[in-house]
């Protein structure tokens, strides 16, 4: 489990991210015309200030975002200075989230030339990266789907990182699980 959670914070150092991209609007999930008139990428006005959300018992609201969820049963909030949110469920399952300044189709390219050799570097074995589509949320969003074999145990470890995008700010949310893929089950959590 330690190897695991050492693992989940080399993806956060790293940049193990991937896109939002809408094939309803064209662009990263609230890219687009609206994203540009907001002040985004060829928009003129002032990227607005993040806000960040809020942890209220079980539940989270980001209204910056637009999204929110209640923790299902046998997940827990946990602390990680590298994530805004950080939730950990009992056998290696975590969901976290974190937003910064900029655009997720940067991130994204990062993302799929430097996880495996960082992945590979930190021990991993069998590491695959390939690009699909998920739902998230109603929409068809891409993401990234990493694979990877864990040395010490020979199980396998799952990623699934997904971006959305809003007036100049990403927002990156990472689904791991260890031994079964469970990846799009957590980032169903959000739906």
């Amino acid at each position: 489990m330690k190897r695991l959670i050492a693992v989940i914070l080399l993806l956060a150092l790293t940049g193990c991210t991937a896109p939002g991209f809408s094939e309803t609007t064209g662009g990263f999930v609230g890219g687009g015309d609206a994203y540009r008139e907001k002040g985004g990428e060829g928009g003129s006005s002032a990227r607005p200030d993040y806000t960040p959300g809020a942890i209220d018992g079980r539940s989270y609201e980001n209204g910056f975002f637009g999204f929110g969820f209640t923790l299902p049963e046998g997940w827990e909030w946990s602390e990680n200075e590298k994530f805004e949110l950080y939730t950990v469920k009992s056998g290696g399952s975590s969901l976290s989230f974190r937003a910064g300044a900029g655009s997720a189709s940067g991130v994204y390219a990062e993302a799929l030339e430097k996880t495996p050799p960082a992945l590979e570097d930190a021990g991993l074995s069998d590491v695959k990266a390939e690009e699909i589509t998920i739902d998230l949320a109603g929409e068809p969003t891409h993401a990234i789907k990493i694979t990877a074999k864990i040395a010490k145990t020979g199980s396998e470890l799952h990623i699934l990182t997904v971006f959305i995008e809003r007036s100049g700010w990403y927002g990156e949310f990472n689904a791991t699980s260890a031994g079964s893929d469970s990846t799009q089950e957590i980032i169903n959590i959000l739906n």
